[in-house]
């Protein structure tokens, strides 16, 4: 409007009001005339009529004035254009809309505006921090928690549209395990603004308990008072229906109703909110808490008349705001647990035809919002969530456990308190993992204190309990028998009869129902039974374990229980639970540490060979032992083991056992009761999800003592890793002499530069290193040489592979590799006597140059072993030539596998015959030999004492 009147109001400006200012214009002008007697002069012509050019002095200067103003009327034209494009693009941009005029008047000009953002700032206010589940003890009297705010720490779920159907997998633990976080595709909410557009009015949202809904309804609330939704919404009401339990019996008309909002925007002005019903949003939290909610849909039908005048229940409200006849045009959201969704008959009012709404289903975390939710819990400290992240990602059962975002929060709680009483988080990473049981058993007991619908429900106080309270013993018995039962049957689902009055405890979902097939006519009006599940496979156990130790006290037969499951996969976390729930006064705990000990003496003693149980048995026992936590059982079991022979020969053997850094821990735990004076090797191959943590957790082992021989092959190790395994061996108390850390790819320069460094060290004892598999470059074999030639350096055999680094016969690597070697090798503080190429690419030129080495009169090297390098005729000859000379040391030497045919024959007999010949041992296994090739070369070797293997 303002733009329009402008624009007329200059148009008139310049065609008429100008036109009354002229400066020059023609004008005519008036002389008297003489008057003479003998004229007749009437009055009409009393005045001589002449026309001449006028000047308006004034003319000019309000012809400025006007020019002025119709420059700034042009102006403000311009502006008025400008804002109003700009108001249309910040329109279609956020989807607000143009205020009327009332609008305005109501806002601004009688200063509702102001009211308005008195009550938003304050709801922003009250709901600036989240709710404490518990108190934390801190240790210091006095000493205050500081709250955590809501956008701080909140991390947004994964919210589905429509209802997750899940389904369970007989037989298959690890993928019954994360079947909650299998997530359909194509098909999740991205942000809280996408819940409504033009045609939603309505949005129901399910989750299980403490899945996020009260918090989402939260972060609903603040978002929409800072106009973070697509629409702008002039009112604003968040309803919880634990506070409306108190109204049940209560008629009031609309306004009172409103007016009893937990949280509204404003004042309650009824006549302003039905006139702008379709900028209302109304949030109603916790459906399942609502005493009436079964009965709702039976007494909106008895109030006739949708009047705002009119007095009805609350229940009544909410059928008929969901039902447009209150309020139509109004956003609602309500939630609840999905098992009262259809017993209330509630969801027809959203999915039903034509009633404008949809269902979204909150799943919860992925690893990677439990990931960024520990980074929000520990705010800036990088240090802490990286010790509270290894501590929850390093167990897939805790892992997967905080896929529940209170869950997350309560073992971020517990996890937090653990580290605190370790004094500082530094120290922290030096102590053993927190035991799974002790996690588990807390987190369960808040859980339920805050989510159990019982009526004699209590808030937990603080961390430091470890048993249930008297409340909870029941319900957690009789769940308990349902989930042994379902364990044992091998079924993850039960029927809604199973779990009668149960399903208010917060650790079982109500799955959606699912159509059956065909139906008779008496089905066709009877409500489909609900199934159930527990809220994560891992509390099944947790509570199977719980009722196993409470109920097998009477058959004595807990100990067989064990011995039967310890085969099957499907029961290991509930075996590991009940020794984490034993306590020292259960009548059958000796019985319990006894098949502990058997089985984990006969795992021990039982070679492992891949797809076997025993390794997996052993890992077992041993973190069996680690939830017992208890140093005399420990002790005496280590002390039995160490005993057999067995282990004198062999040591401790646990390769291909799929362990785990928690694992880890629980083996070092076990480890650490060995007595100190015995000499032992441990052997952890090709446990590829080891990692830098159970390095770690080995390190504390290794710079105190522990073995003597360390296998660590093939076990995911990377530089940091590597960093705490070596740095622990340098220490003054370490007995480490023989490492093999092969085939760990992600081993880079900075990870053999921390491995240099160790071994230059004075204290470092390492005779052994096996580093065959580890991709060698120029700066990494570099570093290597600088430490086998430094005086500290204590190496008498190293294992490599120079194929990785001879970048398939690129010679300039090649060459500078054995120019590294040559320097170290013939150097005379190098004390290397066992030289392993294994699985090397040497071209003719390279292995000429390794035997300028060997003829070197510095060279030590009396052990040479080429096993499955690829050498060609010339380079036969020319190590045959070598090894005749008389500064050559070798005296074994190993050419399996090389593919050498009987063009050597002739080289390898001339050498064996020659007076200089030293070698005693010579192995030419699996090449291509034929027999009458292989037959001269036994003939020239029977003349000397040289062992031959061909």
């Amino acid at each position: 409007m303002r733009l329009v009147l402008g624009i007329i109001h200059t148009i008139i400006l310049q065609m008429h009001y100008h036109q009354r200012f002229p400066v020059e214009f023609r004008c005519e002008l008036n002389f008297l005339r003489k008057r003479d007697e003998r004229d007749n002069i009437t009055d009409s012509n009393l005045y001589d009529v002449d026309i001449g050019n006028c000047h308006n002095s004034v003319g000019s200067e309000k012809s400025f004035w006007v020019n002025v103003m119709f420059g700034v009327q042009i102006t403000l034209v311009l502006l008025i254009k400008s804002e109003l494009l700009y108001l249309v693009y910040k329109v279609c941009m956020t989807g607000k809309h143009f205020i009327t005029d009332s609008e305005f008047c109501e806002r601004y000009l009688l200063r509702m505006k102001k009211t308005v953002l008195i009550y938003r700032t304050q709801i922003l206010e009250q709901t600036k921090f989240e709710e404490a589940l518990i108190e934390i003890n801190t240790g210091e009297p006095g000493q205050r928690v500081e709250k955590q705010e809501v956008d701080d720490i909140y991390v947004d779920v994964i919210i589905h549209s429509g209802r997750v159907i899940h389904h369970f997998e007989k037989a298959k633990r690890h993928e019954n395990l994360n079947v909650h976080l299998r997530i359909p595709e194509n098909s999740v909410i991205g942000k809280h603004a996408d819940f409504f557009d033009d045609s939603i009015l309505k949005v129901l949202v399910v989750g299980r308990p403490g899945i996020g809904k009260s918090l989402l309804c939260t972060m609903l609330l603040r978002e929409s008072l800072r106009g973070q939704l697509l629409q702008e919404f002039t009112s604003v009401f968040l309803f919880r229906f634990r506070q409306l339990n108190s109204e049940l019996t209560t008629k009031m008309t609309l306004e009172h109703f409103l007016k009893k909002a937990d949280l509204k925007s404003g004042d309650v002005d009824l006549q302003y909110i039905v006139n702008n019903a379709s900028k209302v949003l109304i949030i109603f939290d916790g459906f399942d808490e609502f005493h009436a909610h079964d009965s709702c849909l039976i007494e909106a039908e008895n109030c006739a008349g949708n009047d705002v005048s009119n007095e009805i229940p609350v229940s009544a409200f909410l059928v008929k705001l969901l039902q447009n006849k209150l309020l139509p045009g109004a956003k609602i959201v309500l939630t609840t647990r999905p098992n009262v969704v259809e017993t209330a008959g509630i969801w027809k009012l959203f999915c039903g035809n034509n009633c404008n709404g949809r269902e979204l289903e909150i799943l919860g975390f992925t690893p990677d919002k439990v990931h960024s939710y520990v980074k929000t819990y520990c705010g800036g400290d990088s240090a802490k969530a990286e010790t509270m992240w290894q501590q929850i990602h390093s167990n897939i059962n805790l892992r997967y456990l905080c896929y529940i975002p209170v869950t997350c929060k309560i073992v971020c709680i517990l996890l937090d308190h653990h580290m605190k009483n370790e004094n500082t988080c530094q120290e922290s990473t030096t102590n053993s993992f927190t035991r799974l049981t002790e996690v588990y058993q807390q987190a369960l007991e808040i859980f339920l204190s805050n989510h159990y619908r019982g009526k004699e429900q209590t808030k937990r106080k603080s961390t430091d309990s470890c048993t249930f309270s008297e409340t909870l013993q029941k319900p957690l018995a009789e769940l308990g028998e349902v989930a042994y039962k379902g364990l044992e049957d091998g079924r993850l689902i039960f029927e809604e009869d199973e779990v009668s009055c149960l399903d208010s405890c917060g650790l079982l979902h109500c799955m959606p129902r699912h159509s059956s097939g065909k139906k008779n006519f008496l089905e066709l009006f009877q409500r489909p039974p609900s199934q159930y599940c527990f809220i994560h496979l891992t509390i099944q156990e947790f509570l199977s374990a719980k009722y196993l130790i409470d109920e097998k006290v009477e058959t004595h037969d807990l100990e067989t229980f064990i011995k039967a499951k310890a085969e099957d996969a499907n029961w290991h976390v509930v075996i590991q639970f009940i020794a984490g729930l034993l306590q020292r006064s259960h009548p059958l705990y000796n019985e319990v540490t006894e098949v502990i000990e058997d089985i984990l003496i006969e795992s021990l003693m039982t070679e492992p060979l891949p797809g076997s149980t025993e390794g997996c048995n052993a890992i077992l026992m041993l973190t069996c032992l680690y939830e017992l936590n208890d140093d005399e059982v420990a002790k005496r079991i280590a002390s039995a083991f160490t005993s057999h022979g067995h282990f004198a020969e062999k040591g401790v053997e646990l390769r291909c056992c799929s362990m785990t850094p928690i694992d880890c821990a629980a083996v070092v735990y076990f480890l650490n009761h060995f007595e100190t004076d015995l000499e032992w090797s441990l052997d952890l191959k090709s446990n590829s999800n080891l990692d830098d943590t159970g390095c770690l957790e080995l390190a504390k082992m290794v710079q105190c003592g522990g073995p003597a021989k360390l296998n660590i092959s093939r076990c995911g190790v990377s530089d940091q890793g590597l960093r705490n395994l070596v740095e622990a061996a340098a220490m003054k108390d370490c007995r480490l002499t023989e490492l093999d850390i092969g085939g760990n790819a992600d081993v880079t320069d900075q990870g053999l530069s921390y491995l240099s460094d160790a071994l230059k060290s004075e204290d470092c004892k390492l005779r052994v290193l096996d580093l065959h598999g580890i991709v060698l470059t120029d700066n990494k074999l570099t570093v290597l040489c600088e430490a086998l030639h430094h005086p500290n350096c204590k190496l008498n055999e190293i294992r490599i592979s120079l194929g990785v680094l001879a970048y398939a016969d690129s010679h300039p690597h090649e060459r500078h590799a054995f120019q590294q070697l040559r320097q170290a090798l013939t150097h005379e503080s190098c004390c290397l006597t066992v030289l392993c190429l294994w699985n090397s690419q040497i071209t003719d030129e390279g292995l000429a140059m390794l035997c300028e080495i060997l003829i070197h009169e510095n060279c030590k090297v009396n052990d040479l072993n080429l096993i499955k390098t690829r050498v060609k005729v010339q380079g036969i000859s020319s190590l045959c030539q070598a090894l005749v000379h008389q500064d050559c040391k070798l005296t074994k030497l190993n050419l399996e596998e090389i593919e050498v045919t009987d063009e050597c024959v002739k080289s390898i007999c001339d050498m064996v015959q020659n007076t200089n010949f030293k070698l005693n041992l010579l192995n030419l296994r699996n090449n291509k030999f034929t027999r009458q090739g292989a037959a001269q070369i036994r003939q020239a070797c029977a003349v000397n004492d040289c062992v031959l293997h061909i």
